[in-house]
């Protein structure tokens, strides 16, 4: 698995349970987000050698077809984060770090592809503590407003967390994803409101849950489309980013 890695190379390592990410900066050395790498320590944007990063399972180098920026302006951008203290597994990680330093875009594969489990299991909470609610006869109100107050609760707190180190663009996408699923959901609360009073507690369940699983589906669309629309916003002059620190 391992090669000869070039300057601004996209490294990836496995560890348990996902793949660590790091851009090669030259002379043996890694930026990472260190995320995990030492338990107890606050994870932040380090350099370490390459044979720490690959520790005992080795890495690979990550291939593009297209690269926003040339290799050295890809370390150069690497070395603005520097020390970046702000990392979440969710929202801010070391595959967040590493595409925005070689394409521009804070994104995170993993998180994207684990994104629709996340969901469902918000949506299941709320369905699961509608049932309870549903079957002893009482709660009829927060049968209506429990599955609405999961969904954006536990979805604020995580796909659509906010964190310093994320681009504007970004910080905005999520604001529009997380006001998009509270809007749908107070909306579809209000709605359940009466079917949940006047339906079995099977029915209730179902009744009260559509509408949270309607805004789950509905902000996390506003949340990619805004995401795609607003790209634009990162795309700042080079010299507009601060020197990289010295290290």
């Amino acid at each position: 698995m391992d090669a000869t890695p070039q300057l601004g190379d996209h490294l990836i390592s496995p560890r348990p349970g996902f793949m660590h990410h790091g851009i090669y900066v030259g002379r043996g050395r890694v930026l990472h987000y260190g995320g995990n790498s030492t338990p107890g320590v606050r994870a932040k944007v380090e350099e370490v050698t390459l044979a720490r990063f690959a520790s005992d399972t080795g890495f690979a180098i990550v291939a593009y077809k297209d690269r926003r920026f040339p290799r050295p302006e890809c370390v150069r951008r690497a070395y603005t984060r520097f020390g970046e203290d702000h990392y979440c597994v969710v929202s801010n990680n070391c595959q967040h770090f590493v595409e925005w330093c070689i394409v521009g875009v804070h994104k995170s594969g993993q998180v994207a592809n684990r994104a629709g489990v996340a969901a469902g299991a918000v949506v299941a909470t709320g369905t699961g503590l509608v049932s309870g609610l549903a079957a002893i006869g009482g709660g009829i109100a927060m049968a209506g407003v429990a599955p609405a107050l999961a969904v954006t609760g536990l979805l604020a707190r995580t796909i659509y967390r906010q964190n310093p180190g994320q681009p504007k663009s970004e910080r905005v996408a999520r604001r529009i994803g997380v006001t998009t699923t509270a809007a749908v959901s107070a909306f579809g609360a209000v709605s359940a409101f009466g079917a949940v009073g006047a339906t079995a507690a099977g029915g209730a369940a179902v009744a009260a849950a559509s509408p949270a699983i309607a805004a789950a589906a509905l902000g996390y669309g506003a949340y990619r489309v805004s995401r795609t629309l607003l790209r634009r916003v990162d795309k700042r002059p080079l010299d507009a980013l601060p020197a990289p620190a010295m290290v």
